[in-house]
């Protein structure tokens, strides 16, 4: 104890580092506001589950009922759509953890290939012809104007 070293650390510094620590924690806050994509997320699978859980007990009546014989394609389907979800839910997972690490970046597209500009053709000088001037019209002598006509009230 008597041998250990120390740093003397402004108090700020050390509020705001206790701050970002609960933050990171997730302390007082809702899933949804910590975190509202992974929040999404586990509500999907949530919903998911219970529809796999309605398609399972419904499968279960069904063939309890004695109409066997058509649930083996109902099943397939049933088994292609589990596996379509889990893989939707794998790359929804996948993509909420590439926005959490800051890594998503969209691929560089490839320049398009542009043809070498071509010279441009020489042009001769245009001359413009010299256009005569125009005289002003003449303006009306200086004097006193008319009287205004009468006002009209609606």
């Amino acid at each position: 104890m008597a041998n250990d070293e120390y740093e003397i650390v402004p108090h700020k510094d050390i509020l705001d580092l206790k701050k970002e620590i609960a933050r990171l924690k997730g302390e007082g806050q809702t899933p949804d506001t910590r975190d509202s994509l992974f929040y999404a997320v586990t509500k999907l699978n949530d919903s998911i589950n219970d529809l796999l859980k309605l398609f399972k007990a419904a499968s279960e009546s069904m063939a309890a009922e004695g109409e066997v014989a058509d649930m083996s394609g109902v099943n397939e389907k049933l088994n292609t759509i589990i596996e379509q979800n889990k893989k939707i839910a794998e790359g929804i997972v996948a993509l909420a953890d590439l926005i959490k690490a800051g890594k998503a970046q969209a691929p560089a597209m490839p320049r398009p290939i542009m043809p070498e500009p071509r010279p441009l053709p020489s042009f001769k000088p245009f001359e413009m012809p010299e256009i005569p001037a125009i005289e002003e019209p003449p303006t009306p002598p200086p004097g006193p104007m008319p009287p205004p006509g009468p006002l009209k009230r609606r």
